[in-house]
């Protein structure tokens, strides 16, 4: 196990298939733990997943460690020169160099990036927002967001987890997106999950420090399988 990295466990009641937490103080450490746990860096999607089966299990342990913590996705958000773009599978190099908490990347680094692209102006036109704004949105924009449609992957899941985040926070506006301010160079971030203490409201926030401070999930995919049965 890494230097440093505490894990949980995560079962759903009685017993069944589960997701593990790795928390640790730098991330490369956390992703270093999970790859030798023989488990993938949990996405967006994944997360969404993982709250709506702590739901329906209806086991309060794992309902609370789903819903009540921050958690880092391997999702990332690359921004450069009026596009952003988003996609996933990010990991940690041994050497970061960091600007305000992001990985700075070389032009040719950025372009090679394979995702959804977006114009910054356009996405800043659909409520997302620099840190610190008013960033939540209505259900019906959520919905219908692009971002939020991309990060969930197909309709349904968004749908589940938007009935379920809503109703579980009994709040509206709801589920917002921060837009990472842009750099004269181009810089790489991994969206986090942000519920809780500071955070009541279900939130995604992409501006912290990828050096320090990680707390993400480990899914097996053989159980992710019988998940999806």
């Amino acid at each position: 196990m890494a230097e440093g990295v505490q894990t949980k466990d995560v079962y759903f009641a009685p017993q069944g298939p589960k997701y593990k937490v790795f928390k640790g103080p730098r991330r490369i450490d956390v992703e270093v733990a999970i790859d030798q746990d023989d488990r993938k860096k949990a996405s967006v999607k994944n997360l969404m997943q993982f709250r709506l089966y702590a739901l329906k299990s209806g086991y309060t342990p794992a309902i609370e460690l789903a819903w009540s913590n921050c958690y880092d996705a391997s999702t990332w958000i690359a921004c450069y020169k009026g596009q952003v773009k988003i996609g996933e599978g990010f990991s940690m190099p041994k050497n970061p160099e960091l600007k305000d908490g992001a990985l700075i990347l070389t032009e040719e680094q950025f372009n090679n990036l394979q995702g959804k692209i977006f114009a910054r102006e356009y996405l800043e036109k659909t409520g997302m927002s620099s840190f610190g704004g008013n960033n939540y949105l209505p259900k019906n924009k959520v919905l219908r967001h692009p971002v939020w449609r991309a990060l969930a992957g197909n309709k349904k899941l968004l749908q589940q987890h938007v009935n379920a985040a809503f109703k579980k926070h009994n709040s509206e506006p709801a589920m917002g997106i921060c837009l990472a301010d842009e750099s004269d160079v181009p810089t790489q971030q991994v969206f986090t999950f942000s519920i809780g203490y500071f955070y009541p409201r279900s939130s995604f926030l992409f501006n912290k420090n990828l050096d320090f401070d990680a707390c993400m999930v480990g899914v097996r995919s053989d159980l992710e399988k019988k998940l999806k049965k």
